[in-house]
């Protein structure tokens, strides 16, 4: 009796033991597939995100390359991310040759430091722009140079503004002797000397 007595407790355990497996390894499953579903769940919003952006862009590109008397770049590029904004100006050096209606260019906080030289071409052929807003755009003295000359040969651009920029005095000299109408500075490092080179040209003008 006491050995049946034994064999039914040991089976009893047995089966407690064989369900408690069970449910262990449905708990385990259902973890396995709630992290299965928010993966899938990331990799969906990750390209749902990416479609996004792509989409974002090509409406920009679109602008850009469309007819406007008016483009505001910065304003265009704030729902790109970072490496997008980095493919626009390129676009927009492309285009801009081929726009006829463009008479106010606002490029203000577009990084132009590898685009300097391919941007001054493009100035000096153009015979539309009016109004140019580089503002906060990462200039520095020699590149302000290279801008300045180029808008001496363009005689049609009338309006620029470079606030923000550390043109310093040599690059606010070079823009006040390009023949423009109105010069915007501001937090440009002029400091003394530019100050001295900018009266010496308002003097001689």
């Amino acid at each position: 009796e006491v050995s049946v007595m034994g064999g039914k407790g040991k089976g009893k355990g047995g089966r407690t033991g064989k369900a408690k497996d069970n449910r262990d390894e449905d708990d385990c499953s259902r973890r396995v597939d709630r992290r299965s579903l928010r993966t899938r769940l990331q990799e969906h919003r990750a390209q749902q995100k990416q479609s996004d952006n792509s989409a974002r862009f090509g409406r920009v590109v679109d602008l850009i390359v469309g007819t406007h008397q008016e483009l505001d770049i910065a304003a265009l590029c704030g729902t790109l991310v970072q490496e997008e904004r980095a493919q626009i100006f390129p676009a927009l050096l492309v285009a801009l040759p081929a726009h006829s209606d463009l008479i106010r260019l606002d490029l203000s906080h577009t990084p132009l430091h590898d685009h300097v030289d391919a941007f001054a071409a493009t100035l000096q052929s153009n015979s539309v722009l009016l109004s140019l807003k580089l503002a906060f755009c990462g200039l520095t003295a020699s590149s302000s140079q290279v801008l300045a000359q180029a808008l001496v040969v363009n005689s049609h651009l009338t309006e620029l503004d470079v606030r923000a920029n550390e043109i310093e005095h040599v690059g606010a000299t070079a823009f006040m002797q390009a023949g423009l109408q109105k010069l915007v500075m501001g937090s440009c490092r002029v400091g003394a000397d530019g100050i001295r080179s900018i009266a010496a040209v308002l003097r001689v003008d």
